[in-house]
């Protein structure tokens, strides 16, 4: 069961605009991509989803997603990247891949979708 709880603090940035492109960072640790279970989000698909008929590089004006996935090889984060979601029509460009993958994380992001384990210490 979760608990949910409201912190008497104000955001930092709740005055500052955010700009475009948004960026989004997929995280997904080598102990989760080392056992990969269900299936993860695909960010880049979801992108190529909402946006795809306009084109990839328009679509990136607006969010641009990436993923930081140490533990897959590039062919795994192709195939990975490239896989279709639900109901999308737009095809993922095989030859662009590459740029998808995050080096370091966290980086500079406006959102970090986080796939992983968190373990209460008590």
């Amino acid at each position: 069961m979760y608990k949910v709880t409201e912190l008497p603090v104000a955001p930092l940035l709740d005055e500052v605009p955010a700009e475009l492109p948004l960026r989004v960072l997929l995280t997904v640790p080598e102990y989760v991509s080392s056992s990969l279970g269900p299936p993860l989000f695909n960010v880049p698909g979801a992108v190529s989803k909402l946006l795809g008929e306009h084109g990839l590089d328009l679509a990136e004006r607006v969010i641009s997603p990436s993923v930081w996935a140490p533990g897959l090889k590039n062919e795994q984060l192709r195939e990975f990247i490239t896989t279709p979601l639900a109901g999308s029509q737009w095809a993922f460009p095989e030859g662009e891949v590459e740029r998808f993958r995050a080096d370091e994380f966290p980086g500079r992001n406006d959102g970090i979708l986080w796939v992983g384990f968190v373990w209460r210490v008590e």
